[in-house]
Formats: C-alpha cells, structure tokens, sequence
C-alpha cells in the first residue's frame, strides 16, 4: 500500500475536504480524480460553515465512505476538542489512514499510532526552526494553513505564492496548499512552480452539492495533469 507522501511525491497531489462525511460527497471526489479525500470530526468547518460532531456520532457515516471509495480516506480529529486514542484507534481499524491536524493541537498519545500517516498543520505563528523541528519527529505531509479567517475566499495573489515558496523550500516535507483562498484552476502552475506537493480543495471552491465538487475536482484535476 503506497503511503499518502509517496503518492504525492510522484505526482502534485489533489485532495478533497469533504464539506459533509457523506457517501455522495466522497464519491464525487473520488469520480473527480480525487487522491484521497478528507473527513472531519469535533469542529465546526470554517469554510463550509458545517459543524461536526465527535467520533461516536459520525463514525457511521465516515465506515460507510471508506467503504465506499478506493482512494484514501484522512481524518481531522478535532481542535480543542481531540478524538481520544481510543476513537484514533478505531478509526485506524475502520480503514482510516491518515490524520490531519494543526502541531500545536494534535496531543502526544496521539502521535505516531502504527497504521496512521500524519499530516501536520502550520499557520504564521510557526517559526521555520519550529517547522523543521516537526520534521524530526517524521511527519509524512505538511499542511500551509498560513492564512488568518478574513482573507478566506479572495483570490489568490503573488504574496501568497511568496508564502508557499519559502515554506516550501524550509522543509523536505512535501507541503500541502488548503484552499483557504479561491484558488482556480488556471493557478495551478503558478502554485507547481512554488515548490509545494499538491492542494487540498474544499468547500470555498468546490461549493456545497455533490454535483459541484466532482464538477470542480474534475477541473482541478485537469488542470494539474496538463
């Protein structure tokens, strides 16, 4: 089974944050030319404006789309409000494979779980020694969630850009873009150029229906296969 940092290191990665854990929405994703797709629990979605609840609540939902889909299936586990080893454990044995969450909430017990791949998130307030520092204890993706909650849904702009290249060129991580901004898809070989590994779509660009996303990620996926 190829690891989540393999697949993007041989091709710039295209990932889906599911705006709901649905099977529709997963499988939009995955019809779009998705490589893995984005679950969540114990948040409430910024960008979709969709809360979501703890592990025991959404836990059917999230084993009917792993069964669902053949890409893989990634967890955000919370905030503030973190998934217990306990729950990580049982997502790892539904068939979730890797975790998604800021450094500086993803607790110790959680880290490293056999069977789980970590995608580590960083904002501005992270130092490029802190950074790096994540590295040594081996993280497989880095997440640039470099931009505060009012600059969601502009467009992108070379400042941006600027951003994604020095943190590219920080770590040997491959670094993973959310959109935070609308990127488009004709943005793509600007954001290729910087460095980064590949995007994660959500909600502010693939919208909110199931029709929409796969539309999107089928425009995004063209755009980055050329």
């Amino acid at each position: 089974m190829n690891s989540i940092s393999d697949k993007v290191k041989s091709r710039f990665g295209l990932f889906v944050s599911l705006p709901r854990n649905t099977e529709e929405f997963a499988l939009a994703a995955q019809s779009g030319g998705a490589d893995a797709i984005k679950v969540h629990i114990n948040v409430k979605h910024f960008a979709s404006g969709t809360g979501f609840g703890a592990w025991e609540e959404e836990k059917n939902n999230i084993q009917k789309i792993i069964s669902s889909v053949k890409i893989p299936v990634g967890l955000l586990p919370g905030g503030e409000d973190f998934a217990t080893y306990e729950e990580l454990i049982e997502a790892r044995d539904a068939g979730i494979r890797f975790l998604d969450a800021f450094a500086h909430e993803m607790p110790a017990y959680a880290w490293k779980i056999p069977g789980l791949e970590y995608m580590l998130a960083v904002n501005m307030n992270y130092s490029p020694d802190t950074t790096r520092g994540l590295e040594f204890f081996g993280i497989d993706l880095l997440e640039a969630t470099l931009l505060p909650h009012e600059e969601y849904g502009k467009l992108l702009n070379m400042r941006d850009l600027s951003l994604y290249y020095n943190l590219a060129r920080t770590v040997t991580t491959p670094v993973m873009v959310p959109t935070q901004k609308k990127i488009l898809p004709t943005d793509i070989p600007l954001l290729k150029k910087t460095g980064v590994g590949g995007i994660i779509i959500g909600a502010i660009v693939t919208g909110k229906t199931p029709e929409g996303l796969e539309k999107v990620t089928r425009q995004f996926r063209k755009a980055i296969d050329g």
